[in-house]
């Protein structure tokens, strides 16, 4: 399924995370890819403290060195016959990691990242939530645990949605992960159930009913259509806006791995914000695989 996975990597042991679940994910053809991006800010203001000179020198390529070593004992730790091309580039990090994906037509990114919780939920910008607006590929997001035994794809109803299928199964297949489909249906506002309980008493809560069974029906059609581990899927329509319902079911039902198809962005969309994927991301610590649409940003997914 992924013959070429991106893995960014920024020195630190939550970032390493990342490389058991890219190295499980990886087949016999899949080419892994290590990524250090170092920071030019840091660079410039290391040379500061320094004069002209060879001291100079020595100071701009010691970020480099470092990066290249730390590289190097990741690639030491896995097989000696396994595929793995190395890059230290220079440069901001969220769009690094886009850019070298794009340059490699990688078909997934997978990248560790923090667990949100209580105002930091709130905090915007992230090298992650960046890299999801942009990405060219699908991007696994790492969080609590490296193994996902409860995996739940969320669907709205639309052929976008359902392009999340083929990549959460191959990733459940290597997992041997239980899947369940969601697919949330939001509520009426109560004064637009009293105005359709004026016209006709029942009439709200009769659309609701009406809306939840053709979500029920819609799931059931999905799972019959797209095996071949059909008696894995289970059902669940909650009744919520979509990003709680998410959230709550996740809580209430051990899932590790959520996953989502998502609208791409370019230009000067490229880091706009508000998306239910993100919403999601900080309302949860589970770890999400993130789909970009088919041909977004020049590159169809593998």
């Amino acid at each position: 399924m992924f013959n070429k996975i991106l893995i960014p990597l920024d020195g630190a042991a939550l970032s390493a995370r990342a490389v058991p679940v890219a190295y499980a994910l990886a087949g016999p053809d899949t080419q892994l890819v290590l990524l250090r991006a170092v920071d030019p800010v840091r660079i410039a203001e290391g040379i500061s403290a320094y004069g002209a000179g060879a001291t100079w020198l020595d100071e701009l390529s010691q970020p480099h060195r470092r990066a290249a070593d730390e590289l190097a004992l990741v690639r030491a730790g896995l097989p000696a016959d396994l595929s793995v091309d190395s890059y230290v580039t220079e440069g901001d990090a969220a769009g690094t990691i886009v850019d070298t994906a794009r340059e490699t037509k990688a078909d997934l990114i997978v990248m560790s990242s923090h667990g949100y919780s209580g105002l930091t939920r709130l905090m915007l910008g992230s090298v992650t939530e960046k890299v999801l607006r942009a990405a060219p590929c699908p991007v696994l997001v790492v969080r609590r645990s490296a193994r996902f035994s409860q995996i739940l794809i969320t669907l709205d109803g639309s052929p976008l949605s359902e392009q999340a299928f083929a990549p959460a199964m191959a990733v459940a297949k290597t997992f041997q992960s239980q899947v369940t489909l969601l697919r949330a249906v939001d509520t009426l506002d109560s004064e637009t159930m009293r105005h359709l309980d004026d016209h006709e008493l029942g009439l709200g809560q009769q659309l609701v009913e009406d809306q939840l069974a053709d979500a029920e029906d819609y799931l059931s059609r999905v799972a019959k259509e797209n095996g071949p581990i059909k008696g894995l899927f289970r059902v669940a329509v909650p009744d919520a806006q979509a990003e709680e319902a998410i959230a709550r079911y996740a809580a209430n039902h051990e899932v590790d791995l959520i996953v989502m198809s998502t609208h791409g962005r370019t230009g000067l969309q490229r880091w706009a914000l508000g998306s239910v994927t993100e919403k999601v991301l900080r309302a949860t610590e589970c770890s999400m695989l993130v789909i970009r649409p088919q041909g977004t940003d020049g590159h169809t997914p593998a």
